[in-house]
């Protein structure tokens, strides 16, 4: 006797509306209730879900030997993306900010050195003038002594002119240095300045670094969640097959019953048949998440996350998150 049993789709798709709640979350309570958009939404699946038990009367409940099973998506989150993007970036931008202080610690540095043996130098400086001076005067009183002019105008008046060659010569040494160092305070500030300079280019260029990974990040889930929705509506087209391919091989079933059989498959019945609703519900969904603001749309999905699971299943439920996250 054959394994093969007639059965209505109607039956092997019971409805399934399980309390809804709202955008917020809330549970309806008890009463009368004006209906939500998700009870509207529920009920245009319901007709949906009846159109094709419309065509169940005479459909096969075909047996599924493939040792296959769908594929799930466990992709990240916009939240886990943004985190992603930043770590793989964050060592770089570190290695970059560092090269850019380091190297103007560096010059600074090298210039507060430098004017450490200015200082240095001019102090020597002034100290051989104070000491050249000293000599010249103090030829000068011994050979005033020995000539018998000590207290003769002459001398007091050599020695006058020393004292102010000696200043003149001081003077001279305090001004250059005092335009040296002034120098290097205003390379100093210049430093500086370059450095903030070159930090807000390094920031700019990392932020662009950052939406481009963020961008690679979620095109590859998108990507990735395409080939596994694809991958799991082959396994129905590879289902169907098999059923129609058993069906050939079962000796109770004379031909009629076979081009019966053969006429449901192709038409999507039976092993085919809830990849196609599937594909219609979650276009329907999608259509009525559109037409909310994004944040509701968000919080339609994650409030009702059981119930769109059960229409679409969990792919199709992440791709309704994903493409609301992403518009």
């Amino acid at each position: 006797m054959s394994i093969l049993s007639n059965i209505s789709i109607s039956r092997a798709m019971p409805s399934m509306s399980p309390g809804l709640t709202s955008g917020t979350g809330a549970r309806p309570s008890a009463g009368v209730m004006a209906p939500s958009p998700l009870d509207n939404l529920d009920k245009e699946l319901k007709k949906l879900e009846e159109k094709y038990s419309l065509y169940g009367k005479n459909a096969y409940n075909l047996p599924d030997k493939l040792d296959v099973s769908e594929m799930e998506y466990n992709g990240m989150s916009e939240d886990q993306i943004n985190e992603s993007a930043k770590t793989k970036l964050a060592a770089d931008y570190a290695a970059a900010l560092r090269l850019i202080n380091d190297g103007a610690e560096r010059s600074k540095q090298d210039l507060a050195g430098y004017k450490d043996k200015l200082n240095a130098a001019a102090n020597d400086t002034l100290a051989a003038v104070d000491e050249a001076y000293k000599q010249a005067s103090d030829a000068a009183g011994n050979d005033a002594l020995k000539r018998g002019l000590a207290r003769s105008s002459i001398i007091v008046n050599k020695l006058a002119q020393l004292e102010g060659q000696k200043s003149a010569a001081k003077t001279d040494v305090a001004g250059q240095l005092f335009k040296n160092l002034a120098d290097i305070d205003d390379g100093l500030d210049t430093l500086e300045s370059k450095r903030l300079l070159a930090i807000g280019e390094l920031d700019i260029a990392n932020a662009a670094k950052l939406a481009q990974e963020i961008r690679d990040l979620t095109e590859k889930r998108e990507q990735k969640l395409d080939e596994i929705l694809k991958y799991n509506n082959s396994l129905k087209e590879k289902q169907g097959d098999y059923a129609l391919n058993y069906a050939k091989t079962d000796s109770a079933l004379d031909s009629d019953a076979y081009g019966r059989i053969a006429d449901d498959v192709k038409n999507g019945l039976s092993v085919q048949l809830n990849a196609q609703i599937q594909q219609e519900k979650f276009d329907r969904i999608g259509g009525f998440l559109n037409g909310l603001a994004k944040q509701d749309a968000l919080d339609y999905l994650k409030n009702n996350e059981e119930y769109f699971t059960r229409q679409v299943g969990v792919n199709y439920y992440k791709k309704l998150l994903s493409d609301q996250q992403s518009r």
